[in-house]
């Protein structure tokens, strides 16, 4: 990969498996990363701790993803997030991880 520095990242499915190394990856390369959880909030404030203390930085979006118009409310997490920083809602890149099972 080449220097996302500048590059916005949502990573679903990130507070675990697969999407957590995505998004430590991501970051690691410079970009600013959006930690996406349907549950597990402190889980994937863990991930975006990780982050944080390797020099990157990223911040945790909440959504089930498997509930009518919660893709809504993730796009408003990821929004919110981006004004916490006094950054515009722009998403360069998107890795749609999230799973569901049962």
């Amino acid at each position: 990969m080449g220097s996302l520095t500048g590059k916005v990242a949502l990573v679903t499915g990130a507070s675990r498996g697969i999407g957590r190394a995505i998004a430590r990856r991501l970051a690691r390369d410079g970009a600013l990363v959006a930690v996406h959880y349907g549950v597990r909030g402190d889980v994937a404030q863990e991930v975006v701790e990780e982050i944080t203390n390797a020099g990157g930085q990223a911040f945790t979006v909440g959504s089930l993803l498997g509930v009518p118009g919660d893709v809504g409310a993730l796009y408003e997490g990821f929004g919110a997030g981006m004004a916490d920083r006094g950054e515009d809602p722009v998403l360069d890149i998107l890795v749609n991880n999230a799973g569901a099972s049962g």
